[in-house]
């Protein structure tokens, strides 16, 4: 079956679109929501204990950097899934623009909690 023609048209509009629009806009929104306002509950026990892994790395003023995280993620993924229809050079050229934008936005904010682990980042 060829891609988005009959059956396989309707479960990519039907499933596919809105689970793609759910990942990409509710989650970086819902983690952006969560870690700005229980900022202050960063030594809470109990906070820690279940939203702790997405900002035991950060400061505190850069609490919502996982939604950053997530964000680059995707499109590092997008740019994998959708350039294969872009010859390899241009797929390339913006896989590396990507990752350039990234490495510039962590130097620029310099999000990380620990000198050793912005270095490995």
């Amino acid at each position: 079956m060829a891609c988005f023609t009959g059956q396989h048209r309707v479960w990519a509009l039907a499933l596919g679109v809105p689970l793609l629009s759910l990942l990409c806009c509710v989650l970086p929104a819902v983690i952006v929501i969560v870690t700005v306002h229980n900022r202050p509950r960063r030594d809470d026990p109990r906070f820690m204990e279940f939203y702790g892994f997405m900002i035991h790395s950060y400061k505190p003023s850069c609490c919502f950097w996982e939604a950053v995280v997530v964000v680059q993620t995707m499109a590092m993924v997008a740019i994998s899934v959708f350039g294969h229809a872009l010859r390899r050079s241009y797929q390339s050229v913006a896989m590396n623009a990507a990752v350039a934008v990234m490495g510039l936005l962590l130097a620029a904010v310099k999000p990380f909690a620990q000198v050793l682990a912005a270095r490995v980042m």
